[in-house]
């Protein structure tokens, strides 16, 4: 018994032997060392020489060798220097067994730009053998020692075209000057302001609607070039507004901070805008054009003084460029008939029911010489209204209309009026100024005299026209004075 009692002692004590050295010779892997920083965060000037040292706290000290890596986030590594040195941001310290802490230094890359105060964070990544702890990301705030020089640069644009034509393929500068040198690198931000980024590219480039223009210490101008893109559709004419909309470094804002630039369209250049006359109850009428030079909108603006009405008639065309629809206001719609492609029929709708129709007919040379509507009555039947008589010139201009309407119990209609048209000129029109459709012109040229007459009311009047042109021929402004009567009707282009 005696014997026995030792052995079971020592027995126990070698369990309790390889037990301990079990704890003891237990891999990195299966007993992580937490680390973390000293501090969460410091703050240091951008032209500190010595540097910073930051310290990194283990909660054990380390079993063996190793190694922890810390991460500086973004591209703020591209601002500091270290010690150990970083390889792009990433920064690697030498564990050494049995430690408590460690340390390194980080020093600011000192620059001459006025760039502000960066905030540079760096985190602990973890590792088989390391655990980030709880502050495991430090903050250094690199404190920025430039500032703007007393008298700053002033930008200001310089005064350019502010219009060009799409063909023109010579390159435009566009010129900004800087009230002095500038004193540090710096930059100005241009803001490209338009709906048609695709007529056009610049020099620097267009991104995001703006385009960077930097300025190297020394700078004394600043450019940027344009140059318009040609096609062969129409599109309408392109407004661009360059602005200066932010500086940097030593630039501010002058007072003259922004250019207008329209790009005409080739394709819509010359073509009638708007007409509009002056008169008791006048009329302004705005055309707009579809990418094939159609008719797609025309804005129609009465100028009566206590009652001012705008409406839009909108045009619809086939697969064959044929006007098949105008709508108009309040739901009315005028529906063109083709026969033998030429109109012989309109039909007016009020939302969606017929309510007025017109039989068109040609004479030999293609034009309409009689036009008869029927209006919609009460119990349903169509009843022919005011109908026209249209005599032509033999060049295709009209040279009278004569209207008539029906007389109850009689076979004979009464002439209700006459309107005259002559002394045309060797001038093509506009506009015509008597409109039965909208695929024919009436008035190839324009007219020199317009008489009115209408027996049962006595009136006989004959107005004289006359114009005034532009420098390209296109006429500008029309008088039309009768006795009693002077109406004037402006003329403006694309």
């Amino acid at each position: 018994m005696k014997n026995l009692f030792p052995k079971i002692l020592l027995g126990l004590l070698g369990v309790a032997l390889v037990s301990c050295d079990d704890e003891i010779d237990k891999p990195l892997s299966a007993q992580q060392i937490s680390i973390q920083f000293n501090h969460e965060q410091e703050s240091i000037p951008e032209n500190d020489g010595l540097g910073l040292t930051v310290s990194l706290l283990l909660n054990n000290p380390a079993l063996t060798n190793g190694e922890v890596t810390l991460k500086i986030k973004d591209n703020a590594w591209q601002r500091l220097q270290t010690m150990p040195a970083h390889t792009d941001g990433v920064l690697k310290l030498p564990v050494a067994k049995g430690v408590r802490q460690l340390q390194f230094t980080v020093k600011p890359i000192d620059n001459n730009s006025v760039d502000g105060n960066l905030e540079a964070q760096i985190s602990i990544e973890p590792s088989v053998a390391f655990l980030p702890g709880e502050r495991n990301t430090f903050v250094i705030t690199i404190q920025d020692d430039d500032s703007p020089a007393s008298v700053q640069s002033v930008a200001n644009f310089m005064q350019h075209s502010e219009t060009m034509s799409e063909s023109n393929s010579d390159v435009i500068e566009y010129k900004i000057s800087l009230s002095q040198a500038v004193t540090t690198d710096s930059k100005i931000i241009i803001d490209v302001n338009t709906v048609a980024t695709d007529r056009f590219v610049t020099n620097p480039q267009t991104e995001n609607g703006k385009i960077t223009l930097l300025a190297a210490a020394g700078t004394t101008e600043l450019t940027f070039t344009l140059n318009a893109l040609n096609n062969v559709v129409l599109t309408g004419h392109t407004e661009i507004v360059f602005s200066i909309h932010a500086t940097e470094g030593a630039i501010v804002k002058g007072t003259q901070l922004s250019q207008k630039l329209t790009i005409n369209d080739d394709e819509l250049v010359g073509k009638l805008k708007s007409y509009e006359t002056t008169a008791e109850s006048g009329e302004k009428r705005t055309f707009e054009y579809d990418s094939k030079g159609r008719i797609a909108n025309v804005l129609r603006e009465t100028l009566a003084p206590h009652n001012p009405v705008t409406t839009t008639d909108t045009y619809f065309y086939d697969e064959q460029d044929r006007v098949v629809k105008i709508n108009k206001h309040l739901g009315r719609d005028l529906v063109y008939n083709w026969v033998n492609n030429r109109i012989e029929r309109v039909d007016v709708f009020q939302d969606n029911v017929l309510i007025q129709y017109a039989n068109y007919s040609y004479d030999t040379h293609g034009n309409v010489d009689g036009v008869e509507p029927f209006y919609k009555q009460q119990d349903g039947s169509f009843k022919r209204g005011i109908f026209s008589v249209h005599l032509y010139f033999t060049d295709g201009n009209i040279y009278k209309t004569l209207t008539f309407n029906d007389v109850p119990g009689s076979d004979e209609p009464v002439l209700i009026s006459t309107r005259t048209y002559d002394n045309y000129l060797d001038v093509a029109a506009p506009v015509t100024m008597v409109e039965i459709l909208p695929n024919l012109t009436t008035q190839k040229n324009l007219a020199g005299t317009y008489r009115i007459e209408t027996p049962e009311q006595g009136t006989d009047l004959t107005y004289s026209l006359t114009y005034e042109f532009r420098p390209d021929g296109k006429p500008s402004k029309r008088t039309a004075s009768a006795p009693g009567d002077t109406q004037i009707t402006q003329y403006q282009y694309y």
